[in-house]
């Protein structure tokens, strides 16, 4: 397990002084551990469920970023995180293959219970068959969580939404591409309280494709007994 630590620097804007200098110019922002799981054997062919969760695990309770090494990183249940963590990889360059072998609940990278956590630049397949209905079964799910941001992400082959929001706020969802999932691209429930989802691609094939047909229902979706605030979604 490799583990670095990343310095944020924020730029203060300070005038045309003459008196400033790098000290008063610039002041660290924050620090944020990296995780890096060893990527050996990272294929379709290895279940590498273990690695992400021990990556995760040795990042402190306040969190920090997991980045994959390129390659295709197969989980086989579902994998809940409780502390503020990002999940990140260059280009959608890393596959986090899904495996559900049919299980119900198996699906999904689950965020619950934290905030300031993300995911960015994966590509996020499952091996969906059919429509399954818990939250687990969606390629990503949050539940009670704030401040989370999913970034430039392929997100795809759910048996149920590509996003699962409940219980949370400031959910941020721009930029990804949500196709051929089996239900809702991205589902808002259950008191839901403000989300932003913009200038993102959902897809979800032609009519005469059969698993198109038994896809999503819609786009963008709210239930009527749950969210309080939706803002702005554009595709």
């Amino acid at each position: 397990m490799s583990r670095l630590f990343v310095c944020l620097l924020l730029l203060i804007a300070s005038g045309a002084s003459a008196q400033s200098t790098p000290d008063s110019t610039w002041r660290p922002l924050d620090v944020m551990e990296v995780a890096i799981p060893p990527s050996k054997n990272a294929t379709a062919n290895t279940n590498k469920q273990a690695a992400i969760a021990a990556a995760v695990a040795a990042l402190p309770a306040n969190g920090g970023i997991v980045a994959l090494d390129c390659g295709v990183w197969r989980k086989d249940a579902e994998l809940v995180v409780t502390k503020p963590v990002k999940f990140w990889a260059p280009q959608r360059c890393v596959t986090v293959l899904e495996r559900t072998n049919g299980a119900n609940g198996a699906a999904a990278i689950t965020f619950r219970n934290t905030t300031g956590a993300g995911v960015f630049g994966l590509a996020l397949a499952s091996d969906g068959a059919g429509i399954k209905t818990t939250p687990a079964d969606c390629n990503l799910q949050f539940d009670n969580v704030d401040l989370i941001e999913v970034e430039g992400n392929d997100i795809s082959g759910a048996p149920g939404a590509g996003a699962h929001i409940r219980f949370s706020s400031n959910v941020f969802v721009s930029g990804n591409y949500v196709h051929h999932t089996f239900k809702d691209h991205i589902h808002h429930t259950a008191e839901t309280r403000s989300s932003w989802v913009w200038e993102n691609k959902f897809l979800n094939g032609p009519p005469s494709n059969a698993r198109a047909r038994k896809s999503a229902r819609s786009w963008t979706f709210c239930a009527a007994h749950g969210c309080v605030k939706l803002v702005e979604v554009r595709t």
